[in-house]
């Protein structure tokens, strides 16, 4: 084989090589919450009693890998202010300093670090930032891709003394430390229109 053909032999093999790999090349897709998205929690006394409210304004992105979860991407966040609960008191109060301090600290965050898949559910690690402070959180998710939708449902608990709230409320009924978070989240598939060219 003279020079020349080898040349033209190797070009050939380098677009062999690339169209092979564009072709198994990963793809991504985004997701973003729709209405249907509920963030619920239950705050416990001493004596096992209870008070339970919730956020009304969250957001929330999820990067999916060739539409399967692990190995995608997650971020939250909340508006601190939209805490709500059935007395008009105890909201009030869960926005001042000795909780939420929502003039200072307007948001709570979550980033995934990583998201596996286990033998029934997933596990998603990441960073969680309240009142200023970040720690490493993990919990454990049903994730459901459905088409255009992933649904996701996590039960988990959050001690929140570990972030700085430490105000315990009455010495003789203590508030624990230890709140129950409940997730019920749809997102639905964001679809990016192809450009086109400007008219001319």
């Amino acid at each position: 084989m003279t020079i020349f053909g080898r040349i033209q032999l190797s070009i050939l093999s380098l677009f062999v090589v690339l169209g092979m790999a564009a072709c198994t090349s990963a793809s991504q897709q985004t997701y973003s919450l729709d209405g249907d998205s509920t963030l619920t929690f239950k705050g416990y006394k001493k004596s096992g009693a209870f008070e339970s409210g919730g956020f009304k304004r969250f957001t929330a992105q999820m990067t999916l890998v060739d539409e399967n979860p692990e190995g995608g991407h997650l971020e939250v966040t909340i508006d601190t202010a939209s805490i709500e609960t059935p007395k008009g008191m105890l909201t009030g109060h869960l926005k001042n300093t000795d909780f939420f301090d929502v003039a200072k600290f307007p948001t709570v965050k979550f980033v995934s670090t990583r998201i596996t898949k286990g033998d029934f559910a997933y596990t998603v690690e990441g960073n969680l930032t309240m009142l200023g402070v970040t720690k490493p959180y993990a919990l454990v998710a049903d994730i459901a891709v459905q088409g255009d939708i992933v649904t996701f449902s996590a039960d988990f608990t959050l001690q929140q003394f570990d972030f700085g709230m430490t105000y315990t409320g009455q010495s003789g009924n203590p508030i624990r430390n230890g709140v129950d978070v409940h997730v019920e989240a749809k997102a639905k598939r964001v679809r990016v229109e192809p450009e086109t060219a400007p008219a001319g």
